[in-house]
């Protein structure tokens, strides 16, 4: 069902964004900055998502 695909990819966002916390004091300076890089990605990557289940919806009504 549409409802847990979407629960399904939010979890992959979530997993995305928890990558991208900087607040965990354990990360080191290099992983800081790899994820600053991963960040556009994973927000484009998250909108494509977002997107496609949308379009989906949409298809179905």
């Amino acid at each position: 069902s549409l409802q847990a695909e979407f629960k399904d990819r939010l979890g992959e966002i979530n997993k995305c964004l928890e990558n991208m916390n900087l607040n965990n004091v354990r990360k080191t300076s290099l992983e800081i900055e790899k994820a600053s890089y991963d960040l556009p990605k994973c927000s484009s990557d998250s909108e494509k998502i977002v997107d496609q289940i949308l379009s989906k919806k949409t298809d179905n009504d």
